[in-house]
């Protein structure tokens, strides 16, 4: 693999890495041990960290047990929530974190829509306090600050950072081609690798979260490295790849190959070690 070289006149890059088939395997909680060693090498050299997840804070703050430095900024729900290491002593969130930014919208109609084409789907909104509302209680999600609804109660949340459409019983292209019959202009959304429909305030993604975080820090543009692996991550690819570097992993589909124009090995071969790697010093 050939991975642009880096501007040697500036070493602080932002580097904003997505969890999910990035550095998590999928179906996993855990950060492999050898991309945490690696991870925390790119905090020593003074860049700045940061993760990019469709995850709510409730799910991504567990999984810092072997980062020793925790990132001073964490884009969350695609963009939606940006928490922040707390600067005041009224920190809000677990391990001293605190909200930032949110951006919340009525997810009531897309919910309707999608529900009168897929008759058999289920859904969870993620409120901007945290507290999760599910219709149905999803396998693998974290049980913290989860409620139990029906149908009725979920469409009275008006408040949301993040609405998901799970339980559809079809493959992802599938669901791809069904997604463009439903009338879902009010927002923005993505399909994930697993088939569900993940919605937001329209024009949300995580490349808005970033600029947020990016402009926060000071760091030029040229100086963002961001890696990705799902739809999710087109924005915040197509952002980065403007002016600095946008890798997609492995087997991330070809669109996403495409617009981010370098590649690393697949999730499963620990591929963000080679990209990480490329901003070491020493390595270069």
């Amino acid at each position: 693999l050939n991975f642009k070289n880096l501007a040697k006149e500036e070493p602080k890059w932002l580097v904003a890495l997505d969890l999910d088939g990035t550095v998590l395997p999928h179906n996993s909680n855990t950060i492999p041990d050898e991309v945490a060693k690696k991870i925390n090498e790119i905090i020593r050299y003074n860049h700045c960290l940061t993760f990019a997840t469709g995850r709510g804070w409730c799910s991504v703050l567990p999984l810092f047990d072997k980062l020793p430095i925790y990132p001073e900024y964490i884009v969350c729900c695609n963009g939606s929530s940006v928490i922040r290491k707390g600067v005041t002593h009224n920190s809000s969130l677990p391990l001293g974190y605190e909200c930032d930014r949110i951006e919340v919208f009525s997810p009531r109609d897309a919910i309707i829509n999608t529900k009168k084409k897929i008759p058999t789907s289920e859904f969870m909104i993620e409120d901007e306090l945290g507290d999760r509302y599910f219709t149905k209680m999803l396998m693998g999600w974290n049980p913290y600050n989860a409620h139990l609804v029906n149908f009725d109660e979920i469409l009275t949340k008006d408040r949301a950072v993040r609405a998901v459409a799970s339980d559809i019983p079809y493959m992802f292209e599938r669901v791809l081609e069904i997604v463009e019959n439903i009338d879902l202009s009010m927002i923005s959304y993505s399909v994930t690798p697993a088939g569900s429909i993940d919605m937001r305030l329209k024009g949300v993604n995580k490349a808005t979260g970033l600029e947020h975080v990016r402009t926060q820090l000071g760091i030029p543009k040229k100086h963002i490295l961001a890696v990705g692996d799902a739809l999710n991550d087109l924005e915040m690819l197509r952002w980065a790849g403007q002016f600095g570097r946008a890798v997609a992993m492995g087997q991330s589909i070809d669109v996403i190959k495409k617009v981010a124009g370098e590649e690393a090995k697949t999730v499963n071969e620990f591929g963000i070690i080679q990209v990480l790697i490329s901003i070491i010093p020493q390595h270069r």
